[in-house]
């Protein structure tokens, strides 16, 4: 079924129809795909409620991209009210899925107090679990948290390790950091 789903063009009317009976019948990436063309129009009326309530379905039915998407929007009060514990949740469901962004996301949620209490050690866990699938903000954020000794010992090799991979994978900022280590 995934198979078919790949296929459908985003313009195409026709697999709108079948687009929209696969997500009917549960199928978790069919609604994500519906949600997205909902969210931005494509071959169909932009309509933010029915992208809302497509997104939530499929990241109910455990759509790890959908579950970041939600947390976007609670992050961002995008669709829905602003709520950082809404979006840690989500966050939190797609990171248990490998999702690198989301992954990221709640790291920086753990570092920042947002939605969840200031816990060092849990951003250090989720950004290296983001970081070993080479997520460029995520090791910047590792170079700092080692640079500054939150949630690790203070490590000046190990921060400029990461602050080089952040630089090499277009983290401007880790430049500014690799010279003040020297």
């Amino acid at each position: 079924m995934d198979t078919l789903i790949n296929d459908i063009s985003l313009n195409d009317e026709n697999e709108m129809t079948t687009l929209l009976v696969l997500a009917e019948y549960g199928n978790a990436k069919a609604q994500y795909r519906l949600a997205l063309r909902y969210k931005n129009g494509h071959g169909v009326t932009r309509d933010d409620a029915k992208a809302l309530e497509w997104f939530h379905a499929s990241a109910t039915n455990g759509y790890a991209c959908a579950q970041y998407m939600l947390g976007e929007f609670y992050r961002w009060g995008q669709l829905v009210k602003l709520n950082y514990l809404s979006a840690a949740c989500w966050y939190e469901k797609a990171a248990l899925q490998n999702h690198a962004e989301a992954q990221y996301e709640l790291g920086w949620m753990y570092q920042n107090r947002r939605g969840v209490e200031l816990d060092y050690e849990k951003a250090v866990y989720w950004y290296s679990k983001a970081a070993t699938q080479n997520h460029p903000r995520a090791l910047y954020a590792l170079g700092w948290l080692y640079e500054n000794g939150r949630g690790v010992a203070y490590n000046k090799e190990k921060a400029a390790q990461y602050f080089q991979a952040a630089w090499q994978r277009g983290v401007v900022d880790a430049k500014i950091h690799l010279e003040s280590l020297c």
